[in-house]
């Protein structure tokens, strides 16, 4: 799922809401993953969904029961931020956009490049790694029989 950009500032429980992220998600006890910071737990409870997120460090160490915690989801972390790195290799998402009226052009190319992403690409697991291919070298790398992409890891 891929939203509309977002201008200004804003915090992670209105955006959440405001866009209705958890809204979508049907099945109750259903995780969802977060990053460190992402503060959405009464909203996540209120809908009945799990709210995963890694563990914030207060101590010098880590208790066991946190790194155990931690391991349990960490390569599913990995995979959506390979995800998410794919979508970063087109250099026009890396570019600095005005701050005017044009958001919703940006919001339109993201939602574009999430879908082919998706449908190109197997996910990349932890334990392989991807061969890096621009978006120019995609359409010479890709399979004519059924126009999905030739093998990318090693």
């Amino acid at each position: 799922m891929c939203t509309d950009t977002y201008p200004g500032a804003i915090t992670d429980n209105d955006l959440t809401s405001d866009r209705g992220v958890l809204d979508m998600i049907k099945e109750k006890s259903t995780t969802a993953l977060t990053d460190k910071g992402f503060g959405i737990e009464d909203l996540c409870h209120s809908k009945g969904i799990l709210h995963n997120r890694p563990p914030l460090k207060f101590d010098a160490q880590y208790e066991e029961c946190d790194i155990s915690k931690n391991f349990d989801v960490a390569t599913l972390r990995i995979y959506n931020e390979n995800y998410i790195g794919r979508m970063w290799d087109w250099s026009i998402l890396s570019a600095c956009w005005p701050k005017n009226n044009r958001c919703y052009i940006l919001g339109c190319i993201y939602k574009v490049f999430a879908h082919i992403v998706n449908m190109l690409f197997d996910p990349i697991s932890p334990k392989e790694a991807a061969v890096q291919v621009s978006p120019d070298q995609l359409s010479s790398t890709l399979d004519a029989e059924n126009t999905r992409p030739l093998s990318f890891f090693l």
